[in-house]
């Protein structure tokens, strides 16, 4: 297939801006009045965040565990 550079740069910038808007984004929702909805969604994010991550280690694992899986049942 042919190496599109240009795709490759503007992923990189789209990471960088995504990632600031996760940065400053509870920043800017702590400076907002009323403290009990700041809360809130300050722990929905932060419960967002724990998911991808667990759903991440998850995927990558499964491959390695079907095979160990699919070699024990081979093996009986």
């Amino acid at each position: 297939e042919e190496y599109n550079l240009g795709l490759h740069i503007a992923a990189v910038f789209i990471i960088l801006v995504a990632s600031l808007f996760g940065i400053f984004l509870p920043v800017a929702i702590s400076r907002c009045k009323g403290k009990r909805a700041v809360a809130l969604t300050i722990l929905a994010f932060k419960g967002f965040g724990a998911g991808v991550i667990v759903c991440t280690g998850f995927v990558h694992m499964l491959g390695d565990a079907a095979d160990k899986l699919e070699s024990m049942a081979d093996s009986t």
